[in-house]
């Protein structure tokens, strides 16, 4: 998938050496989104809030090492942990945090939304985050489930 262009996050916040950012503080689930792929969350939160959903969504900023410190910390505060990233499941970011938490008997509270472990065809970046379910309605609707 073609790279993305940066953006930038309304609320200010600082960089410290592994620790991620709350970007929007919510309940019932924890939003960890990688990259890119917090500007694709950021652009469907109205649409999370229509469906009852307002969920903490969080930066990472560094994924390895993550902040193992805040996982832990929050993960009994929330339904579901559901990390977002825009790389394969195995082997991933999502991959590293549930090693994490299986140590500690809590990954059954972990969703990992990424790309299939398959080839993927050239095209325009939006219509491929979208047809892999990483962008929109697709994202939305896995995210829900």
């Amino acid at each position: 998938i073609p790279r993305s262009d940066t953006f930038k996050v309304e609320n200010e916040y600082s960089i410290e050496y592994m620790k991620g950012n709350e970007i929007r503080k919510g309940n019932d689930k924890l939003i960890v989104a990688a990259g890119s792929m917090l500007k694709e969350v950021i652009a469907i939160e109205g649409k999370m809030a229509e469906n009852g959903l307002r969920p903490t969504i969080v930066s990472p900023l560094f994924l390895n090492p993550f902040d193992e410190k805040y996982i832990l910390e929050n993960v009994d505060n929330y339904q579901e942990i559901v990390i977002i990233e825009e790389n394969v499941k195995h082997g991933g970011f999502g991959s590293c945090v549930m090693e994490f938490l299986n140590r500690y008997k809590k990954s059954d509270k972990l969703k990992i939304i990424a790309l299939p472990e398959k080839f993927i065809e050239h095209g325009k970046r939006d219509e491929l985050l979208e047809e892999e379910g990483l962008r929109g309605e697709s994202l939305l609707k896995r995210i829900m489930e």
